[in-house]
Formats: structure tokens, C-alpha cells, sequence
């Protein structure tokens, strides 16, 4: 059978990495059984993947003229089944989605956010949204999402977790220091929350002679950058937080085999999430190490030692207790259980076996 994961984003964006490793993780996991095209924008072209590699590309201008485009290719190619990661809903996705339906094209949505209006609040593109998506339905079976919901827009939808590669993503080396170092790696957008942080550190070194020592890399570029420096600049943080811009391969991995706590968004409140499945807190068990958290992420089942949950609201971080937390993981935990978490429960085959199963039919 032929498979096409669609995602009419520019995965190489600079701060889109998350989601190429992610979509690239899903598409492996896929081409295990099925012969399965990645069709995406690189570089304002839409360019279409098999193996990994380019084998075609064009300059599209409009969204109609990329469902056409679609549409020309999966009746080329005889396209059976196509994994979409959806962004938002207007009239040519849903006239693409009757033409699938018509075709007899089996259609998976994937709902990567929800909710997700506060992130387009009072723009166009939302009103348009919410027209368009109540006729979803009509065209759709099956959605996937990651919040636990049963039904999307009416849509059928199978709760999943986010995934790694874990051939991707090393294990981070460890390191003996009497500091505590957290990494934070993000576009640094608001919901991200990292505010909250800066403040709990503001409070923490209230005390001048305050021990141990605890110190935050901010790994990105986004939106929240001017207003994190400035609170630094107000707490008189500068020496133990640094904003480092965004890093990759070999850099990126230096910076976790630094840390000591990785820490995962801490403003969901703010887009009113309560609960979700984050992917940078799995690839952060991937690499080994413990993770705080604002949310009540939907992959880490039961009382595991090596999340830290705090409260999803608007109040300070508890620094204070971050450090307890580390100090008492450090006691009996180590990296290699918490990868041994993300090898048992957290790859992709794993996460889709229901989707194979369920949706897909396989026996």
C-alpha cells in the first residue's frame, strides 16, 4: 500500500527542528509498512520526499494550487492512505478532503495542538477557521491528537502520545557538579512560560548566600526573548541565566550533557491546555534527563521519579523545590533508566500500534 504524510509547513524553518524530527520520526515509523511520500515546503518550495530524499519539487503560490497539485499526484502515484498534520481549516482543505473521501482515500487528520485559538486570537485566519472546520466531518473518519480527546470538529479522534527517534537523539553524558544547571529548549513563545522561571529565580537568590547554585540556559529564538532579557536585566540574573539563540547537532547535545534538569513548557494555561503530551519533554527523556513540567503531560503514567510537576497557572516557579526534586532523584535515578522510559514506551512504532490496529485495520 501507498502511503502520503502531508505537512504544508516549512519543516526547515529555524525554528521548526522539533517538528521536522518529529514528522521525519513519523514517516520512518510509516515506511516500515507502507511506501510512504512526505510531501512539505522547503525553502518556499513544495517539495515532495521518498527515502529521505527530494525527488521532486515546484514553486506553488497558493494554497488551492498546492491541494491540486496534491490531488494530481496522489492519483499518479494511486495514494491509499494519507497521515496529514493539520494547521487550520479553510475552503480548499475541505474541497481537497471531499475530492479524498469521493476518491475513497483514507484520510487521518492529526490535531498536533488543542485547543488552539489563542494562538491566532483576532485574526482573519481564525474566523476563517472556524467556519470551515465545522464541515470537517463530512470528509473526514479518523483524526489523531494529543490531548486526550475522543472527537475533534465531530471527527472520530484516537488520543496519542508525541514520539522520538531514538537513533536520532544520544544519551546525554553525565557530568559531576555541585550546581544545578536546567536547560530549556523552545521557539520561546508565550505558553512556553518561561517567565514564571526567571521570577522563581528571582525569588530563589533573595538569599545572596543561598546553596547550591542554580543556573538556566535558554536554547531558541522567539517572541519572549526581549521580555526574558528584561527580567533579567530587573532581577540582576544576568550571571546565572544565559539566553544562548538557537543550537544544533554536536552544540545542541553539549548543552545536555551540561544540564542537569531539562524543562518543559510551563505556560499551557495560557493557550487554556491542562493536559498534553509535549514533544520536547520526550525527546528530554530521551536523552536521560529529568524533566519539570507545567502540564499534566499524558505519556508519563503513574508517580515516575524523573518528572517534576508544577503548577499550570500563573504563579512562580518553586525553584526551592526543583532543587529538592533533582537532590532526590539524584539519589537513586540515573539517565539510562529514564531512556530505558522513552525505549520502552515513547518510540514511534510503539505510539502507533493502536493507530496500525485500530484505524488502519492491520491484524
Amino acid at each position: 500500500m501507498k502511503m502520503l504524510y502531508i505537512a504544508l509547513c516549512d519543516l526547515w524553518e529555524k525554528d521548526e527542528i522539533g517538528i521536522r524530527n518529529k514528522v521525519f520520526g513519523q514517516v520512518k515509523s510509516f515506511s516500515t509498512r507502507y511506501e510512504t511520500y512526505l510531501v512539505a515546503y522547503k525553502n518556499m518550495a513544495l517539495c515532495t520526499f521518498k527515502d529521505g530524499e527530494i525527488i521532486d519539487k515546484s514553486i506553488i503560490l497558493t494554497l488551492a494550487d498546492a491541494y491540486k497539485a496534491l490531488e494530481v499526484f496522489i492519483g499518479q502515484e494511486g495514494i491509499q492512505i494519507i497521515y496529514m498534520r493539520y494547521l487550520k481549516t479553510n475552503e480548499y482543505l475541505n474541497l481537497f478532503l471531499k475530492h479524498m473521501k469521493k476518491k475513497k482515500v483514507q484520510v487521518i487528520l492529526e490535531f498536533p495542538t488543542l485547543p488552539y485559538d489563542k494562538e491566532i486570537e483576532g485574526s482573519i485566519v481564525l474566523e476563517e477557521d472556524r467556519y470551515y472546520r465545522r464541515f470537517l466531518k463530512r470528509y473526514v473518519k479518523y483524526s489523531t491528537n494529543y490531548t486526550g480527546h475522543k472527537r475533534v470538529f465531530g471527527i472520530p479522534s484516537m488520543a496519542i502520545q508525541n514520539g522520538v527517534d531514538l537513533e536520532e537523539i544520544p544519551l546525554k553524558k553525565e557530568h559531576i557538579s555541585q550546581d544545578i544547571v536546567m536547560v530549556a529548549v523552545a521557539s520561546m513563545n508565550f505558553w512556553h512560560g518561561y517567565d514564571r522561571l526567571i521570577k522563581g529565580m528571582a525569588h530563589y537568590y533573595c538569599d545572596s548566600n543561598v546553596k547550591p547554585r542554580i543556573f538556566l540556559n535558554l536554547i531558541g529564538e522567539g517572541k519572549e526573548i526581549p521580555r526574558y532579557k528584561d527580567l533579567i536585566q530587573l532581577y540582576g540574573l544576568e550571571k546565572y541565566i544565559a539566553i544562548k539563540g538557537v543550537k544544533y547537532g554536536e552544540e545542541l547535545n553539549q548543552e545536555f550533557d551540561g544540564a542537569d534538569v531539562a524543562v518543559a513548557p510551563l505556560g499551557g494555561y495560557r493557550k487554556h491546555i491542562y493536559a498534553d503530551s509535549s514533544l520536547k519533554a520526550k525527546e528530554y527523556c530521551a536523552r536521560g534527563i529529568p524533566i519539570v513540567t507545567g502540564i499534566n503531560d499524558l505519556a508519563f503514567k503513574g508517580n515516575l521519579d524523573f518528572i517534576h510537576q508544577v503548577p499550570n497557572d500563573e504563579t512562580d516557579i518553586d525553584v526551592l523545590g526543583i532543587v529538592k526534586f533533582f537532590h532526590t532523584w539524584k539519589k537513586k535515578g540515573d539517565s539510562a533508566s529514564i531512556r530505558a522510559y522513552a525505549e520502552t514506551f515513547l518510540t514511534w512504532d510503539t505510539i502507533f500500534k493502536a493507530l496500525y490496529q485500530n484505524i488502519l485495520k492491520e491484524k
